[in-house]
C-alpha cells in the first residue's frame, strides 16, 4: 500500500504519464516503493523509471507536448526535462521520471500498485541505487536514504549485504569521512528530514550506524573524527 501522501501525487501524475508510456514499461521505485513494503516512514516523492529507449521515444522526443500536459496539473511546475529524465514539483512533492539502466537483475518485483497496476522495483535495486549511484558516485547523502539503509541493516541485513555487493566501492574512506562531518542532530535539522519515522531511534542513530557499517565491511577504513 502506497503511503497516503505519495498515493495522492501518484494518482494525479500517473494518468498523464500513461498517455505517453505504457504501464508495462514503467517501474515505481525509490523510497516510496520501500515505504509501501516496510511501512517504516512517510514518502511524498514519486520515482518512476523506464528504459532509456522508451524515455527517448515516448517522452523526450515529445517533450513539448509532455511538458504541456504536466503543466495542466494543479499546482505543478516542471523543473527539468532532458534526455535522462524529468523532474516535476507538485503540491510540495517531487516526481522524477527517469531513464535508467538497472544495477541488479531482476529489478522488477512481483509487487504492484493498485489500479492502474505499476510494478515496483525490488528492494535490492532501490538500496543499490541509493548506495552506489546517489551516495558513492554522486556524493548525495540525505536522511531518508540513511534511514532506509539503517532499517535494512536491522530488519533485512542480507538485503543490505547484497546492495553493497551490487557495485564497486573504491574508496570507502571518502564516504566515512563525509558521514563523520555531520554534527549531532543533522538528521532532524536537514531540509529534507525523515517524515513520520516508525522507528525514531533508527533515524537518530542512522549516521553512526552507516559509519559503523562501513568500518566493519572495509578493512583499513577509519573515521577521521574518532566516532
Amino acid at each position: 500500500m502506497l503511503p497516503e501522501g505519495a498515493r495522492r501525487i501518484f494518482d494525479q501524475v500517473l494518468p498523464v504519464v500513461l498517455e505517453f508510456v505504457p504501464a508495462k514499461h514503467l517501474l515505481l521505485g525509490g523510497g516510496t516503493a520501500l515505504a509501501s513494503r516496510w511501512q517504516h516512514r512517510e514518502s511524498l516523492d514519486i520515482d518512476l523509471f523506464t528504459s532509456t529507449t522508451m524515455f527517448t521515444e515516448a517522452i523526450f522526443r515529445k517533450r513539448i507536448r509532455f511538458e504541456a500536459r504536466l503543466g495542466e496539473l494543479p499546482l505543478s511546475r516542471v523543473a527539468t526535462l532532458g534526455p535522462d529524465g524529468c523532474t516535476l514539483f507538485l503540491n510540495n512533492a517531487r516526481v522524477d521520471i527517469v531513464a535508467f539502466s538497472p544495477l541488479t537483475y531482476p529489478n522488477r518485483s512481483p509487487d504492484c500498485t493498485g489500479h492502474p497496476r505499476i510494478s515496483l522495483e525490488t528492494s535490492l535495486e532501490i538500496l543499490a541505487k541509493k548506495l552506489h549511484r546517489r551516495m558513492i558516485l554522486h556524493g548525495q547523502i540525505v536522511p531518508r536514504d540513511l534511514y532506509d539503509l539503517a532499517y535494512s541493516k536491522r530488519f533485512e541485513p542480507e538485503l543490505l549485504d547484497a546492495a553493497w555487493d551490487a557495485g564497486p566501492v573504491r574508496d570507502p574512506q571518502v564516504l566515512a569521512a563525509a558521514l563523520s562531518s555531520f554534527s549531532p542532530g543533522w538528521m532532524r535539522r536537514h531540509e529534507e528530514p525523515v517524515i513520520n519515522p516508525r522507528f525514531p531511534d533508527l533515524r537518530d542513530e542512522a549516521v553512526q550506524e552507516m559509519i559503523d557499517d562501513i568500518l566493519s565491511r572495509f578493512a583499513g577504513t577509519s573515521s577521521p573524527w574518532g566516532h
